[in-house]
């Protein structure tokens, strides 16, 4: 039997390691430039939207101080005009302060309604001074109904910061057949 040795290299199938590392580095940089370029991409991408949102936000910028500056003139022009109304009533009501109350003397007369005294009547009511000065005139039965009543009215003036100052009684003689002898006296009440 006879035995014989191959020297020549085996041919094997498989693959060398420099092949094998040199395939995984290609795949390696295959990978990296795909990346590359879907990252480029992106930006790419990423600054035309902010090109585009800058150009919006510019726009939407310049709207709102057209917009600022056109109501600003409209609310100017209307706070002129409420200026000079508001100085027409001004006048208005300093005229008005000058000649009497802006409320009317409606609260006097209500006041001058609660304050009774049986025998004493008024005659007339005077107000004078815009109002901070009032005249009573009037006739009683009673000189003791006077000062009741003058009481009585300076306790219902209290909260106005009016009061009585000046009492005037000026007797006079009835002359009627019903009630002779008895004596009328003319009130006159300065409230200040």
């Amino acid at each position: 039997m006879s035995q014989q040795l191959n020297l020549l290299p085996k041919d094997t199938d498989g693959i060398s390691p420099a092949k094998l590392a040199l395939i995984f580095l290609a795949v390696v940089v295959v990978v990296l430039f795909v990346t590359w370029v879907i990252k480029r991409g992106m930006l790419v991408s990423a600054r035309a939207d902010e090109a585009a949102s800058a150009a919006q936000l510019h726009q939407v910028t310049t709207q709102l101080q057209e917009r600022v500056r056109s109501r600003s003139a409209e609310l100017k022009a209307e706070t002129d005009a409420l200026r000079t109304r508001a100085e027409a009533a001004k006048q208005v009501l300093s005229l008005a302060a000058a000649t009497g109350r802006p409320e009317g003397y409606s609260p006097y007369f209500s006041l001058l309604t609660t304050v009774k005294e049986e025998g004493l009547w008024l005659t007339d009511v005077v107000v004078t001074k815009a109002g901070k000065s009032l005249q009573l005139n009037g006739n009683a039965l009673d000189k003791a109904a006077v000062i009741r009543y003058s009481t009585r009215l300076n306790k219902a003036l209290e909260d106005t910061g009016i009061e009585l100052t000046t009492l005037e009684l000026m007797p006079q003689s009835l002359t009627s057949t019903d009630a002779k002898g008895s004596e009328l006296t003319t009130i006159k009440f300065t409230l200040r």
